[in-house]
């Protein structure tokens, strides 16, 4: 098991990533670089560990690109955790053979390539609000398929899912910047995972406050602790309005 590193972020194996990232300069890898997309990654996959003691878990990582969310959770412990692809990037053989990734692919966006019941839990980091982009699946559709493909009482979990009205998505199209073309409210949310099958046990808008921020406050405790600070006043009134994205936690039926 990888030790956590400096302020238990796992500084190590960023390091690693960044360095392979800067050898091969893979495209969409802004987020292996950027230090505050690193620490909040490493904090969403420590509520992964939480919920799930059980490092025996069969966890997927939907979707994980060059497989950092799947390297974290094998790194706390989680043997049985897989990056499944639909899309494999050019530079990702050397990423998968570096961190020794198991890795999974598939063909059709709308139907997973594992078996019926044999997932405890599947992770959507940023990916479920890009179905249906550039015709590339339905929502509804591959929802049903994470419910069909998780145990019963398994776990969907779903970070970095924009939040309807997220004050970051104002400033990007202000800026005239790629904004998330589908956005979420609770409604939404319970809508969508419910007609899945899916039982919504939490979600919450968390983020508040931008990386820029985050970096200015870099004197201020450690990184965990300020993603932590801020999940939690990302719950206030109000405040929680303009978070920037959803946490959610949804179950299959026992």
């Amino acid at each position: 098991m990888a030790a956590l590193g400096r302020d238990g972020v796992m500084a190590d194996l960023r390091a690693r990533y960044v360095a392979l990232a800067d050898a091969h300069a893979p495209v969409h890898a802004q987020n292996l670089r950027n230090w505050n997309d690193w620490v909040a990654y490493v904090y969403d996959v420590q509520l992964v560990a939480a919920l799930v003691p059980d490092r025996a878990a069969r966890v997927v990582d939907w979707g994980g690109l060059y497989g950092h969310v799947t390297a974290i959770l094998r790194a706390l412990g989680f043997a049985n955790a897989t990056n499944y692809l639909l899309d494999v990037a050019p530079a990702y053989p050397e990423f998968q053979r570096t961190f020794d990734l198991p890795t999974l692919t598939g063909s059709d966006p709308n139907r997973l390539s594992l078996d019926d019941a044999s997932v405890d839990v599947l992770i959507s980091s940023g990916v479920l609000e890009h179905v249906g982009e550039h015709d590339a699946g339905d929502e509804a559709t591959v929802l049903r398929d994470i419910a069909r493909v998780l145990r019963p009482g398994g776990w969907f979990v779903c970070w970095n899912l924009p939040n309807r009205w997220s004050v970051t998505e104002w400033l990007a199209r202000a800026a005239r910047r790629y904004r998330h073309p589908r956005t979420y409210d609770r409604r939404r949310i319970e809508a969508a995972l419910g007609g899945a099958g899916l039982q919504v046990v939490a979600a919450r808008r968390h983020m508040l406050l931008p990386g820029t921020l985050h970096r200015w406050l870099g004197w201020c405790g450690t990184p965990l602790w300020r993603f932590r600070w801020d999940d939690r006043v990302s719950r206030w009134p109000l405040l929680s309005l303009v978070a920037r994205d959803w946490i959610v936690l949804a179950r299959r039926g026992r």
